[in-house]
């Protein structure tokens, strides 16, 4: 009988401290699992309310593109929109913000999402919603520029039409209408250059003072305007001793020919195009010393040239009368 009563005793005693703090720790914990969840579930919601408004919104303006061959000016004119403009709706705590290429064959268009809280998700033509702006997902300056994302000229990223690679490169947003991507700057002395630096040097760092080519990138950089495209040479500073020049969208900047189907349509300074200077010749690689040249084969004639492999030019031989060694020489392409 004492032995029952003991243990009734016993067992009427209540929780230990430790008892006590360990069911309040797993309470805790159980909470704080359910916090995170529910946070990830919100999360999960709000990052599906934004790919759903900028995949919805991309439908539109593909239809529109579809029935009226261009591309809307506004995506936000709401409720009635006007003839060049379409009402794509957002959900509650969304914001969009539309951008388009202008005056291009085929116009590159991002759209971006933004939530109150700052958060961003974007998505282009042919594209899918990714995580972040449109900051960097312009395929050149030109887009850059002609979008209104900005028109300040110095360093921004870019993303590679056909390749998707972001790379760093230097806008001049002022010249000749704005939007030129540099090609290629050439302060240095012949010796600096060789057959394949000519085609890329120092690509992560984009500068008109220093010595920088991503001629290889320049193909997928090039835009098509009206099947044309835009290039521009410079020389002692920019918007000197030089112009700019349009070309079948076809020409290659890396061919290894002659080819004399380029029209100048602005030219820098007083000079003569032709013997002597630049010539109508898209800048064509060719062996040393006029690595990257406009010249037309003719022996001694080597003017004009862009990038030169050897030889006491500085940097190259230009215009024999009026700038024979320049002291920087720049290439663009719109």
């Amino acid at each position: 009988m004492y032995l029952t009563d003991k243990t009734t005793v016993r067992r009427t005693h209540g929780f230990t401290i430790v008892e006590l703090l360990i069911v309040i720790v797993v309470i805790a914990i159980l909470a704080a699992i359910t916090i995170v969840a529910y946070n990830g579930i919100q999360n999960q919601a709000r990052v599906a309310s934004q790919t759903s408004d900028l995949n919805g919104a991309l439908k539109q303006i593909e239809l529109f593109k579809a029935q009226k061959s261009s591309y809307p000016t506004s995506i936000t004119d709401c409720p009635s929109p006007s003839a060049q403009n379409i009402c794509a709706k957002s959900s509650n705590g969304n914001t969009l913000t539309y951008y388009a290429e202008q005056a291009t064959s085929a116009p590159f268009s991002c759209i971006e999402s933004r939530r109150t809280d700052g958060t961003a998700y974007s998505i282009t033509n042919g594209g899918s919603p990714k995580e972040g702006d449109c900051t960097n997902r312009f395929p050149s300056c030109w887009a850059l520029y002609s979008s209104g994302r900005s028109t300040a000229s110095g360093v921004h990223t870019i993303t590679l039409r056909q390749s998707g690679t972001t790379i760093p490169v230097y806008c001049d947003m002022t010249t000749s209408g704005g939007g030129w991507t540099l090609v290629i700057a050439n302060p240095v002395s012949p010796t600096s250059w060789n057959a394949t630096n000519v085609l890329s040097i120092n690509e992560s760092n984009p500068s008109t003072t220093n010595q920088y080519s991503i001629l290889n990138r320049a193909d997928e950089i090039k835009t098509n305007l009206g099947g044309q495209l835009q290039y521009r040479l410079d020389a002692v500073s920019l918007g000197r001793w030089g112009g700019v020049w349009t070309a079948p969208f076809s020409n290659t900047f890396t061919g290894t020919s002659i080819v004399a189907n380029v029209s100048n349509i602005e030219k820098y300074d007083s000079w003569n195009i032709g013997g002597g200077a630049i010539k109508d010749t898209m800048p064509w690689l060719s062996s040393s010393p006029q690595l990257l040249s406009t010249w037309t084969g003719n022996t001694g004639d080597w003017w004009g040239t862009v990038v030169a492999g050897s030889g006491s030019w500085t940097p190259a031989p230009w215009m024999s009368s009026q700038q024979s060694s320049p002291g920087r020489i720049w290439y663009w392409v719109k």
